[in-house]
């Protein structure tokens, strides 16, 4: 496994996966914490809902970010037992997500300068690449947008594409389907212990992003 305290450039990560053996072929990347400094405000806005609509399920702030960071919104609501199609997990989405639409009305900068620049490193390499996502696909449709990084990415894997989200191998194991590589021949891009968790599970080789 490999660690980057700073985003990297192609001739790093190629002089690093060339100095163990690794014939790399293409690349994964995960978004909220990865590509984006999202994270954070997935946490926040997530704690805020959570204790406004169902206060009694939440105590520590701090212990509430540990449990959901990486985690897709039916993980969410299985460990907090919440119903999907009740009236309170309706609220909890729909109030969490006003704040996320709230919180991006003055377009805050999410990304780090370096991270189009390697993604175009990669893709000019011709490299393909993958986004492999725990958030929905309307979420990460509206970031692709706001972003223009659509376009660095040959597929798109959400947790609408799956059934077993991370920390399920399972995303990833239809990202190399659809890039048409062996798990072997590629690098993954991840932040959260979730993610770690299923990349490292796909067989992959794996790269801690800890650049935000």
């Amino acid at each position: 496994m490999f660690e980057f305290k700073n985003v990297p450039q192609l001739s790093q990560i190629r002089h690093l996966t060339h100095s163990q053996g690794i014939e790399l072929k293409a690349f994964c990347f995960d978004m909220d914490g990865t590509l984006f400094n999202t994270e954070a405000l997935h946490l926040e806005v997530s704690w805020r809902a959570m204790s406004e609509v169902i206060p009694n399920k939440v105590t520590d702030k701090q212990a509430f970010n540990q449990l959901i960071h990486g985690m897709s919104d039916d993980q969410v609501s299985e460990s907090f037992n919440l119903d999907l199609e009740s009236q309170e997990s309706k609220d909890f989405f729909d109030k969490r997500k006003a704040y996320w639409d709230q919180a991006f009305e003055k377009g805050p900068q999410i990304f780090l300068p370096e991270i189009p620049l390697l993604l175009e490193e990669i893709k000019d390499a011709g490299y393909p690449m993958a986004l492999v996502t725990s958030s929905s696909r309307q979420q990460c449709s509206e970031l692709m947008k706001m972003t223009q990084f659509i376009h660095f990415f040959d597929h798109i894997i959400t947790r609408d594409d799956v059934i077993n989200p991370k920390p399920s191998p399972e995303p990833y194991l239809l990202a190399f389907s659809k890039l048409e590589i062996a798990a072997e021949n590629c690098l993954i891009f991840e932040d959260s212990q979730v993610g770690m968790n299923s990349a490292l599970a796909s067989k992959s080789h794996v790269a801690r992003a800890d650049w935000y």
